[in-house]
């Protein structure tokens, strides 16, 4: 996901909204608002429909660290309440998605 971040590759993590990774399907969720956010990206009204729907879903996504952790949130849980991988993933994808963009725009 950093990697496509930093490559600007946009479609690409529009894409992973789709995944059938959980793992993958969240971060996009999380990068892609990061990117609508900030204006880099304007979701189709499908990939909006298909956000808001996550945001009621009882899928689970799961963490783990090796062998020493282990938990996993419903998407519901993870988007529409603010746990601590919520705030963390939502963090993360600000830091990056700014970072990549200001970057892009000191090339440019």
């Amino acid at each position: 996901m950093e990697l496509a971040i930093k490559r600007s590759e946009h479609e690409k993590i529009r894409k992973l909204l789709f995944s059938n990774d959980t793992g993958k399907r969240y971060l996009a969720v999380v990068l892609c608002e990061a990117l609508e956010e900030q204006k880099v990206i304007k979701l189709t009204n499908l990939e909006k429909l298909y956000v808001k729907g996550l945001y009621d879903s009882e899928s689970e996504v799961s963490f783990c660290a090796g062998c020493a952790f282990f938990e996993s949130h419903s998407f519901r849980d993870l988007l529409g309440e603010h746990t601590r991988f919520g705030e963390e993933a939502r963090k993360w994808a600000f830091k990056k998605v700014s970072r990549s963009n200001s970057n892009y725009n000191h090339q440019n």
